[in-house]
């Protein structure tokens, strides 16, 4: 393998790795029920009150949250 292949399979990793960045970075909007209570994106349950209070702008409820932060890691 010389230094154009080398640097055309670097490149090529670096592009890979940039797409799969800008996926991970697709926004995530809050989703609410026909009551217009906030659901969970990833389980679909409302999210408490208690949460939204301490987390305006959450998504997810605790236990998806954690999962979901456990598998950014």
């Amino acid at each position: 393998m010389d230094d154009v292949d080398i640097a055309q399979l670097r490149e090529t990793e670096e592009r890979e790795q940039a797409l799969a960045a800008a996926v991970n970075r697709v926004v995530e909007l809050p989703m609410n029920d026909d009551t217009g209570a906030r659901i969970c994106l990833d389980c679909f349950d409302r999210i408490p009150h208690k949460r939204l209070l301490a987390a305006p702008k959450c998504v997810r409820c605790v236990d998806c949250q954690a999962i979901h932060e456990r598998g950014r890691l």
